[in-house]
């Protein structure tokens, strides 16, 4: 035998065994890490939901020509493309497909101060927003919500 080094059949099969798994282990971190902020970004949505639903609950518990003024953020986690529709149902959060919503007291909701119908309204990020609460003729209390 020589005093050279050699590479044996089962050095080299456990080296090419480590490798896989070291890539198998590293590709399921990665999809940990990256559903570890996707829930993030889902609870990110949820808590704006709630605040905006709470927003308007205190807006129409304060009652005739009460409001708030809120802005919504840039962005939710990474994520600036995402819109919150608000509707006689609640204050729901769209983001990527997936979905935050909170419930709110209130049913009639409009957009225009003006003329009091109840209408879908989407809020868009990095915009300012007033919530009033505003009586109509027959007494009933609607929550607008206009852009500042």
């Amino acid at each position: 035998m020589d005093c050279h080094g050699s590479l044996s059949v089962d050095f080299i099969f456990a080296t090419f065994m480590v490798l896989i798994m070291v890539g198998v282990m590293s590709n399921l971190v990665s999809d940990r890490f990256n559903m570890v902020d996707e829930s993030k970004e889902l609870i990110d949505s949820r808590s704006l939901a709630e605040s905006i639903a709470g927003s308007i609950n205190q807006v129409y518990a304060g009652g005739n020509g009460h409001y708030i003024k809120i802005s919504t953020p840039p962005e939710i986690g990474k994520n600036s493309n995402y819109c919150i529709m608000v509707n006689s149902s609640g204050v729901l959060v769209r983001l990527e497909g997936r979905r935050g919503m909170a419930y709110m007291i209130p049913e009639l909701i409009s957009n225009s101060p003006t003329s009091l119908k109840s209408s879908n309204i989407i809020l868009f990020p990095a915009r300012d927003y007033i919530i009033l609460n505003k009586q109509d003729g027959n007494g009933e209390n609607w929550i607008v919500i206009i852009n500042e």
